[in-house]
This record gives structure tokens, C-alpha cells and sequence, in this order.
């Protein structure tokens, strides 16, 4: 089979170049590729380098400072980002509040913070994220669950205490 190259693969001594030589000819000035510069025949001075000192030109191994540049909001957090965080961190609180025993106080910020994340979603024109949803569920849930739970307590001590007194 034919190499459309021109180059056989058996070796050096067959059409291989040997030892880093070309068997290619070198391309003149006027088909080099742009910022390519050939070394100076011996004895005359390298031509005056254009462009910023200190960088080597494109292709040659390091780009230039603040080559790319990423969209505002790709790597930044942006305003969907931040509440999504926000209300992870209610659902959090609220959850965790319930389970430790605090949903007195940590159910009430859930349902109003998770309400308030809700609405900026809303406003943004979008619907709101799961945990949103979540933190004021769960917060409208630990407040009912707590402060029913209470409201029993309380009114099952004043019906053993009327019972005591008669």
C-alpha cells in the first residue's frame, strides 16, 4: 500500500527522518505562519520583537494575562445561586431546629424566610427552588406541630390541676 505522505514505515535510511532532521523543506519567509520569526542567518542582529515584552507570542507556549475572560455569573455566584443557598441553610435551620428541639423559635424563621425566598424567586420570574418550598413547609409544620404540642401540654396540666383541687 502507498503512503499518500511519501514517507515508508520502515525506519530511518527509508524515507524516515533521522536524529530530529526534516526531510521536509523548510517553508519560505512569505508562507510563514503569522509571529513565526526565523533565526537570523549568522552574523546579523535578530529582528526588533513586536508585541507586550515578557510574553511569548501565541502558539509558543503561554498565553498572554487574562486571556479568558468567564461570563459574569459562570463562576460568581449570582442572585438564583444565592437564594438557592439561602434557602438551603432555612431548611436547614428549620429541620435541624425541629429534631433538637427548638422549632419554637427556628419553625417561625423558616416558614417567614422560607416565604420571603419564595416570593424573590417569584419576582425574579422564576418558580421557586424545592428547598425553598421545603423550608417554608417545614417551617409552617414545626411551628403547628410545637406550638400544638405546647398548647396540649399546657392544657393538660390545668386539667390535672383542676382535678387535684376538687
Amino acid at each position: 500500500m502507498n503512503n499518500p505522505y511519501g514517507i515508508s514505515n520502515q525506519g530511518p535510511g527509508y524515507g524516515q527522518p533521522s536524529h530530529g532532521q526534516s526531510s521536509y523543506p523548510q517553508p519560505t519567509p512569505q508562507y510563514a505562519q503569522p509571529g513565526y520569526s526565523y533565526p537570523p542567518p549568522p552574523g546579523q542582529a535578530p529582528p526588533p520583537q513586536y508585541g507586550q515584552p515578557g510574553y511569548v507570542s501565541y502558539g509558543q507556549g503561554a498565553a498572554p494575562p487574562n486571556a479568558h475572560v468567564p461570563a459574569p455569573g459562570f463562576h460568581q455566584p449570582n442572585e438564583l445561586s444565592k437564594l438557592s443557598d439561602d434557602s438551603q441553610l432555612w431548611l436547614m435551620v428549620a429541620a435541624g431546629g425541629f429534631w433538637f428541639g427548638f422549632g419554637w423559635i427556628t419553625g417561625p424563621l423558616g416558614w417567614y424566610f422560607g416565604s420571603q425566598i419564595r416570593g424573590k424567586y417569584r419576582a425574579l420570574g422564576h418558580h421557586p427552588c424545592s428547598s425553598a418550598n421545603w423550608a417554608w413547609g417545614i417551617g409552617i409544620a414545626t411551628t403547628l406541630i410545637t406550638y400544638v404540642g405546647l398548647m396540649f401540654i399546657v392544657l393538660a396540666v390545668m386539667a390535672i390541676a383542676g382535678v387535684i383541687a376538687l
